[in-house]
């Protein structure tokens, strides 16, 4: 019964996610940039989690985000897995402790990873003729270099709510039901 409350959970958080990206996000935007909390969280559970069976978990909403936006299938998902691998890599070695700055490292070069290889995709898509518009986040460095901080902040703050949802429920941690502290 705890197993299918947790299913449960994750498919709600999901939907939640991929609703409030696709809906609330594109119109907020900030000097023509959409934040990407898809992406946030991703790069946050890369410098965050230890453990490598949940990290599929962080993919459910990328690839419903990538089916639902728009683009080529697949290229959102890669993009998100080859940043979320090379973070999750990089904190085994640069976060020791709980070291802010590691953390923003972190997360610009998890942005910046993700924003290179979703525009090399793009760029190589559109090249093929599979008509891939590459977003308009890639049309001026201005815009591309305030998309890469504010998608950082977001990491950051994606990153303290999931340590901070951690502490208190302990079923990311160990694979039981959650516990409330």
């Amino acid at each position: 019964m705890q197993g299918a409350l947790k299913v449960i959970f994750l498919i709600f958080l999901c939907v939640a996610i991929i609703a409030f990206q696709l809906t609330i996000l594109p119109r907020l935007t900030i000097f023509g940039v959409i934040l990407n909390l898809a992406l946030a969280i991703a790069i946050a559970f890369g410098i965050s989690q230890r453990k490598p069976h949940f990290s599929w978990l962080v993919f459910m909403p990328i690839f419903l985000l990538d089916l639902f936006d728009g683009h080529p299938v697949g290229f959102l998902t890669l993009s998100c897995w080859l940043a979320f691998s090379m973070v999750s890599w990089l904190a085994y070695f640069l976060f020791k402790k709980n070291e802010m700055a590691a953390v923003w490292i972190l997360s610009v070069i998890g942005v910046s990873l993700f924003n290179f290889i979703f525009l090399v995709l793009t760029k190589l898509a559109d090249l093929l003729n599979l008509s891939a518009q590459p977003p308009a986040i890639f049309r001026s460095w201005t815009v591309f270099l305030i998309g890469i901080l504010m998608n950082s902040f977001l990491t950051v703050l994606a990153f303290a709510a999931i340590k901070k949802l951690t502490g208190h429920f302990d079923f990311l941690n160990n694979g039981q039901a959650p516990v409330i502290k």
